[in-house]
């Protein structure tokens, strides 16, 4: 969207752009299935693997609490071109689950926009969204966006936001007060235990470069001597996977597994990215975790993981608050998050 983000507003954007997907007829839905129905809306298929594992834990945590429910999973990129058809097939008893994660605000406005998309267009039918952050910018832009999400999300009268931590729960309350928001944790989180090593050796490295890094070089460094570690005892990870064509639900546990895998060979990880944190806790991995611009990372920790061993928060003066510890992770409560889905 670049630089016409500040100038044309979203939802008259992705509206333009979506235009002929909004005319094209792809997929027949054809839901014979007499009890509820799930519709999972939004799901990934591109190679960000902590989405990919929001997505696969959210499958995974539907299935076992909703066992007798039929599941239905439409990726983002085609939700547009299938809507009318969803608008067909969805009926008023059935749920609606969107994708948790950190995309809630206009940061990444083109999932916000789809967020909306489908709001607007299943008023009758319950919405849960799944755990997410919230991040609006604090300038004309940001105001206005949050604004139209705020009209939209309070029009609709069975809708359930998540925030996967009480900041974002503040947030959230504050710029949609007429919106039923609570608390659960990060659904990937559900995944504790699923992949653990017992033989782990070196150091992790986890750093994004995207719009949300605040980890220079020289910090990063500082910080790798500071613990004790030489450059030939570290080894690169990244929550990303370059792909040559869509992960479906057909592929997505094979990458998400093998890359639980990856991160619990290590002995410790530094990450800056908040799954890079969850993926470090739930393999059993020592994790020391620096926050990212939108302070994620630091408040998934202070609700959910704050007093485990396993993990630890630093910050810019090298002061690690304590050091982590080769431990057996904890499982989380999702109560609030199953309690929704009834």
């Amino acid at each position: 969207m670049g630089n016409l983000n500040r100038l044309i507003p979203v939802d008259l954007y992705y509206n333009i752009r979506f235009l002929q997907q909004r005319v094209t007829h792809r997929r027949m839905f054809k839901d014979e299935n007499e009890n509820k129905t799930v519709w999972f809306l939004d799901a990934p298929d591109y190679g960000n693997l902590g989405d990919q594992a929001i997505a696969y834990a959210t499958k995974k945590f539907l299935n076992d609490m909703l066992p007798e429910a039929k599941l239905i999973e439409v990726q983002e990129s085609n939700l547009v071109a299938n809507l009318s058809a969803l608008k067909k097939s969805v009926k008023p008893n059935d749920l609606i689950v969107l994708q948790g994660g950190g995309n809630m605000g206009n940061l990444y406005p083109r999932y916000e926009w789809m967020r909306r998309l489908v709001i607007r267009n299943f008023p009758n039918t319950k919405i849960i969204v799944f755990p997410q952050s919230i991040y609006f910018t604090q300038d004309k832009y940001g105001i206005r966006e949050q604004q139209v999400s705020a009209k939209v999300y309070r029009n609709h009268k069975k809708l359930i936001i998540f925030a996967r931590d009480s900041k974002s729960q503040k947030k959230m309350r504050e710029a949609f007060p007429e919106v039923d928001v609570r608390l659960s944790p990060d659904i990937v989180l559900y995944l504790v235990g699923i992949v653990l090593e017992e033989h782990k050796e070196n150091l992790g490295i986890c750093i994004r470069n995207d719009l949300e890094s605040t980890v220079s070089e020289s910090l990063l460094n500082e910080l790798v001597q500071s613990i004790g570690y030489r450059e030939q005892d570290t080894g690169t990870l990244s929550t990303t996977v370059d792909i040559q064509r869509p992960i479906d639900e057909n592929t997505r546990e094979f990458y998400v597994i093998n890359k639980l895998k990856e991160f619990a060979k290590y002995k410790l990880v530094v990450t800056d990215r908040l799954h890079g944190m969850v993926f470090s806790y739930i393999t059993g991995t020592p994790c020391i975790a620096i926050d990212n611009q939108t302070g994620k990372s630091s408040a998934l920790y202070k609700d959910w993981l704050s007093n485990s061993k396993l993990v630890t928060i630093f910050n810019n003066e090298f002061s690690i608050e304590k050091t982590p510890q080769l431990v057996k992770p904890d499982k989380v409560d999702f109560s609030e998050l199953e309690n929704s889905l009834m």
